[in-house]
C-alpha cells in the first residue's frame, strides 16, 4: 500500500474556493446478469438484486486522485478500518465490508498526484492494473479525450438510471451516445466539497423585514440571484471608522473565485457555449448579458452590501464565522473545518437560481469532486467483474455515506434544523457537470470562465468581451468535440 494521503493545501483551496488524484485481476466467470427494478426500490433492494457471484479474494483496485485531508473527514474515500468512529470513515469501512463479504473481493486503492501519467502509462503497457479510476474533472476529461477511457455504457450490470448515479449530469456528459465519465457517491469528497451558501440566523432574525426567511425562498422556488441581491442590501454597517473593509458588517461575502460557478448554477456553464447532440448550438446571448449584469450588481453595485475577497482568500469565510456577513458563498466542508466556535447559528442554502422559471437548483462540481472512469483495457470477463463491483460500491455508498456526510456537516450547527437537511439534499442531488464545464481548463486566457474574467476586471461589458473571445472559445470546443467523435476510429 502506498503512503497515506498527504495534506495538499493548494488542491484543497481550489476545491473549496474556486468553485476555483500490481494487483489481482477480476476473475472470469459466467452467470445471470440479473434484473433490477429501480423505480421506487431502495438501495438495499438494488444491492440484493445484483448477481450472486464470488471471486475468491480477487482485488478490485481503484486508482484515485490524491486529495487533501479535512481532519480525517476527507482523503479516505476508499480506505478505512474497524477502529473508525467518526461518521464518514466508519461508513466507508461498513461499505467496503459489505461489498467484500458479499462478492468475495478485496477493495484496494492507489492514490496518486499524477493521475494522467499513471493511467496513460498503464494503458500503454497493456496491463489491467486498475479496475476503476476516480479523478478530478480536469484529469478525467484529458484521459477521456486521450482515448484512455472506455464508454461506460458498454459495461454490464451498471444501471445509470438508478438513484445511486447522479442523474443531473448524465445527458450533459454523453456525446454521440457514449459516456466516458460518471458521478456517484463512492468518493464522498464529491459530496462534502459541494458548493453551497450559508446564512447567519441571528443577523437574519435581526433584519427580518429585509431578509425574511431564506429557507422559505428555497422551498417556494424564489431563491434567485435577484433575491440574494435584495435581501443582502440594507444589512451593511460601518464600524465607525468610515473605511469599508473586513472589519465591517456586510450582506454577503465570498472570494471572487466562487463566482466562476454561478454560470452553472444559473443553468448555463462557465463559458457562453451550448452543446446539443455533439454540436455547438446557438447561445442565449440575452440571458448571458443579463446574468453578467446581475452578478456585477451583486459584486460592485450593491450599496456596500457585498465584500468580494481575492480569488483564494479565506477572509470572507473568516468574516462569516465572526458574524460580519449575513450570507457566505463557500462549500459544505467549510462547516466542519472552520465553523467550530462560531457563536451564531447558521443555515445552509443551495446556490441561487437565475430566475423563478429555472426548475432546479444546480450544484457545480468542485475541484475536489472525483468522477468515475474505466480504462480501455478490460476484456469481457473483466468487464463483468468491474460492472458488478462498481455498481455494488455505488449502491452502498449512496445508502451509507450521504447520512454520514450530513452528520459531519451539521456537527457544529447549534440547532440541527430540518430545513438545512432538506436544503442539503437539494444541494447534493443537484450536483452537476456539463461538457463545457468539464473541459474548460484548456480554454486558456488566464481565467476559468467568462464570469470570472469580467468580475475580476470589475466589468459588466459582456457584449464586447464576447466579440473578442467567441471565435477562440468556440473553436476550442469544436476541436474537443471532434476528438470525441473520432474516439471509436
Amino acid at each position: 500500500m502506498k503512503n497515506k494521503k498527504k495534506i495538499l493545501a493548494a488542491l484543497f483551496a481550489m476545491a473549496v474556493l474556486a468553485g476555483a488524484v500490481s494487483c489481482s485481476k477480476g476473475g472470469a466467470g459466467t452467470g445471470s446478469t440479473g434484473s433490477r427494478e429501480t423505480g421506487g426500490s431502495g438501495t438495499s433492494d438494488g444491492f440484493d438484486l445484483l448477481p450472486d457471484k464470488k471471486w475468491n479474494g480477487a482485488e478490485y483496485s481503484v486508482l484515485n486522485a490524491e486529495l487533501a485531508s479535512i481532519e480525517g473527514a476527507l482523503g479516505a474515500d476508499f480506505e478505512s478500518d474497524d477502529s473508525a468512529v467518526s461518521p464518514i470513515p466508519a461508513s466507508v469501512y461498513r461499505r467496503n465490508m459489505a461489498v467484500e463479504e458479499r462478492f468475495g473481493v478485496k477493495i484496494t486503492h492507489f492514490p496518486t498526484q499524477s493521475l494522467y501519467d499513471v493511467l496513460s502509462s498503464t494503458v500503454g503497457s497493456g496491463d489491467l492494473d486498475y479496475h476503476a479510476v476516480y479523478g478530478d474533472y480536469n484529469s478525467m476529461s484529458n484521459l477521456s479525450a486521450g482515448k484512455y477511457l472506455m464508454n461506460l455504457r458498454d459495461i454490464p450490470h451498471i444501471d445509470f438510471t438508478a438513484p445511486w448515479w447522479n442523474q443531473a449530469a448524465q445527458d450533459s456528459l454523453t456525446v454521440g451516445g457514449r459516456q466516458y465519465l460518471a458521478i456517484n457517491d463512492v468518493p464522498y469528497s464529491t459530496l462534502v466539497t459541494s458548493h453551497c451558501m450559508y446564512f447567519n440566523k441571528s443577523i437574519a432574525s435581526e433584519n427580518q423585514g429585509t431578509v425574511g426567511n431564506p429557507y422559505d425562498y428555497v422551498f417556494d422556488g424564489t431563491w434567485t440571484i435577484d433575491k440574494l441581491i435584495t435581501t443582502s442590501r440594507g444589512i451593511a454597517k460601518d464600524n465607525g471608522d468610515s473605511v469599508w473593509n473586513e472589519e465591517d458588517l456586510y450582506g454577503v461575502t465570498f472570494p471572487i473565485g466562487s463566482l466562476t460557478m454561478l454560470g452553472v448554477a444559473f443553468g448555463e456553464s462557465v463559458y457562453p457555449v451550448k452543446i446539443a447532440d455533439g454540436e455547438i448550438v446557438e447561445t442565449d446571448e440575452a440571458k448571458w448579458a443579463d446574468m453578467i449584469s446581475k452578478i456585477y450588481t451583486l459584486c460592485y453595485d450593491n450599496e456596500n452590501g457585498t465584500y468580494v475577497g481575492s480569488h483564494l482568500s479565506e477572509t470572507p469565510m473568516t468574516m462569516f464565522t465572526q458574524s460580519k456577513s449575513l450570507y457566505y458563498i463557500g462549500a459544505l466542508c467549510d462547516a466542519p473545518m472552520y465553523f467550530r466556535g462560531m457563536e451564531d447559528d447558521f443555515g445552509i442554502l443551495p446556490l441561487p437560481k437565475y430566475d423563478e422559471k429555472q426548475e432546479e437548483y444546480r450544484t457545480p462540481l468542485s475541484g475536489a469532486s472525483l468522477m468515475l472512469g474505466v480504462s480501455t483495457l478490460p476484456d469481457k470477463d473483466a468487464l463483468e467483474f468491474i460492472g458488478i463491483i462498481t455498481e455494488a460500491m455505488a449502491i452502498k455508498s449512496h445508502e451509507l455515506l450521504r447520512s454520514a456526510v450530513y452528520e459531519t456537516v451539521f456537527e457544529n450547527q447549534l440547532t440541527r434544523d430540518e430545513e438545512s437537511k432538506k436544503t442539503m439534499t437539494l444541494i447534493v442531488n443537484g450536483l452537476y457537470a456539463d461538457f463545457v464545464f468539464v473541459h474548460a481548463a484548456g480554454v486558456g486566457g488566464g481565467y476559468y470562465g467568462e464570469i470570472h474574467m469580467l468580475m475580476d476586471q470589475k466589468s459588466d461589458a459582456y457584449a464586447s468581451a464576447r466579440r473578442r473571445n467567441k471565435t477562440r472559445v468556440e473553436n476550442y470546443y469544436k476541436g474537443i468535440l471532434d476528438i470525441y467523435k473520432g474516439l471509436d476510429d
